[in-house]
């Protein structure tokens, strides 16, 4: 993903992550801000968003476009997994 995509994202991530509690409520909410998001939207078959404290993933996704990183703030650590499907 482009560094100024990253940059968003974690801002959008951070956001959400204040607002709810569980992890499901905090990934939907990140899915809703990419998609309606003018600089993230296009044609291509979803954003997925995956967000948790452990997990393990095997993915197809859009060249260039997946996002890995782990969210460490006010003693919690989560780890997000975005990425875009054609």
């Amino acid at each position: 993903m482009p560094v100024e995509l990253q940059e968003k994202a974690v801002r959008l991530i951070n956001e959400a992550n204040g607002k709810h509690k569980l992890d499901k409520d905090v990934a939907s909410e990140i899915k809703k801000m990419l998609d309606t998001d003018e600089a993230l939207m296009d044609e291509c078959g979803g954003w997925h968003i995956i967000a948790g404290k452990s997990f393990a993933s095997a993915i197809t996704y859009q060249t260039k476009w997946v996002f890995f990183f782990d969210l460490l703030e006010n003693a919690v650590h989560k780890s997000f997994l975005i990425f875009k499907t054609q």
